[in-house]
């Protein structure tokens, strides 16, 4: 930053929901159109090595969320660890959220969009709204959205259907509000997209920009999953037929793109209003999504898997100097919360677990996931440990692991687990997964399978 400001920087972080970084034209993919978030990652630091750590329901958008508003992770950031209750998709009201910090030393917090992560952990966070969506989906033409109540109810019954697609609401939204007077106040605004996700019904001209048997799909596009792990039954995995034919998963990918192209028009629009109504002060701009989605990928669909394309997200910051710098350390995204808070000057952070991903770039020495009672997983340096369990609950699942060297199998194919000569880092990676299980209250901690 230019240095020492009267105020803290006004402070953009604009949110997705189900994209994955390899569907950015600055992450390598050269089929997809994004050239706002391409210049947005030329101009700032692009994070290759991010990720979320999953949930204890289908909607992992919900914990996801949870973790970098409060800078906990999976277990610690919702009211309750029960599968698939409602309290693993509300913040913990003892936590205080990113934006109920920034609103206590003075930032203007005001929010745009979705949240899913209940109406009163939402009340205490922000101090000015509009466009606001409760919940995790709908469909993009007919979007129930409410005004900012001072009251904090948000009852159901105070929502109207907007008019437009969801993108534009957004989007729009965000924009009046830079484009509108303030105080000197510094603002937070927070800007929370429901696109890419389905239903993926793309409109002109980017319902037709992109044609299926043109597009280049991953390796690791399979018909099916090899095995039960135990969330091939779900919604998601319902949005394509049992076999995903590589047609069938080329028309997903043109949708998923058409969505995402609309999406990097509304971030250039945002970021060309904040340019607009510069105030003499700096602007940090922070693009990210809640977590990635497979897509045929490995014959799933969904993200309630802990494969790299559904765990890990894109991140971008700009503002704060290294301009075109590339980040390849391991970090969680409930990292996002404490370098968030320290750009704004927040105080009293040292206590919290989460990392300042801009003081020194060192990152983590392993990150972890875990989906239900399903799955868990350990990466550490190259490597990566998937752990698969059969739940005693609902009696899906199988008990076995995964191994993959990520430096030479980025898209997870060739499982070493069963390799002679890679079981000490097998042993290595299980033993640190089991440690921080019990650190953090894992309900399968201290459950042991041969696998």
């Amino acid at each position: 930053m230019k240095g020492r400001l009267p105020f803290g920087p006004d402070i953009i972080l604009l949110v997705a929901d189900d994209h994955r970084p390899s569907a950015i034209g600055a992450y390598g993919n050269t089929d997809v159109v994004t050239p706002n978030l391409d210049v947005l990652a030329s101009d700032g630091l692009r994070f290759t090595n991010v990720r979320c750590q999953g949930g204890m329901n289908p909607a992992i958008c919900a914990t996801s969320r949870a973790c970098f508003l409060t800078g906990r992770q999976v277990w610690e950031a919702v009211e309750s660890t029960a599968i698939d209750s409602s309290g693993s998709y509300e913040i913990k009201a003892t936590l205080p959220t990113l934006p109920s910090l920034l609103g206590k030393i003075g930032y203007n917090t005001y929010a745009v969009g979705k949240w899913h992560n209940g109406a009163r952990s939402f009340a205490r966070s922000f101090r000015g709204g509009t466009a606001l969506f409760f919940g995790g989906m709908s469909d993009h033409h007919a979007v129930p959205v409410q005004m900012f109540d001072p009251t904090g109810e948000y009852d159901e019954g105070r929502a109207s259907v907007a008019r437009g697609f969801s993108t534009d609401v957004f989007g729009n939204a965000a924009v009046e509000f830079l484009e509108s007077p303030k105080d000197q106040r510094p603002y937070f605004l927070y800007v929370a997209f429901t696109a890419p996700h389905d239903p993926r019904t793309p409109v002109l001209p980017y319902s037709s920009m992109y044609r299926p048997d043109q597009l280049t799909l991953p390796p690791n596009v399979m018909q099916r999953h090899p095995f039960d792990n135990g969330a091939l039954s779900g919604r998601d995995e319902r949005l394509a037929p049992t076999v995903r034919s590589r047609e069938i998963v080329a028309q997903h990918l043109a949708d998923y793109y058409g969505m995402i192209s609309h999406l990097d028009k509304a971030v250039g629009d945002i970021v060309s209003a904040s340019r607009r109504s510069a105030r003499g002060r700096d602007t940090v701009i922070i693009y990210t999504a809640d977590h990635g989605l497979a897509l045929g990928n490995h014959g799933l669909m969904g993200k309630q898997n802990l494969y790299d394309h559904s765990l890990r997200i894109p991140l971008i910051i700009t503002g704060v100097g290294h301009s075109g710098s590339v980040e390849s350390s391991l970090w969680y995204n409930s990292d996002v919360y404490r370098t968030i808070g320290t750009i704004g000057g927040v105080p009293g952070l040292d206590d919290c677990p989460s990392q300042d991903m801009l003081s020194g770039l060192q990152g983590r020495e392993y990150v972890f996931g875990a989906y239900k009672d399903l799955q868990r997983s350990a990466i550490g340096h190259a490597w990566k440990l998937i752990r698969y369990y059969k739940s005693e609950t609902s009696g899906v699942g199988t008990e076995r692991a995964q191994l993959f060297d990520l430096g030479t199998d980025p898209f997870e194919l060739n499982d070493r687990s069963s390799d002679p000569g890679c079981s000490g880092t097998l042993e290595e990676l299980k033993s640190e997964l089991e440690m921080w299980q019990v650190q953090h209250n894992d309900p399968l901690a201290n459950i042991r399978s041969d696998a």
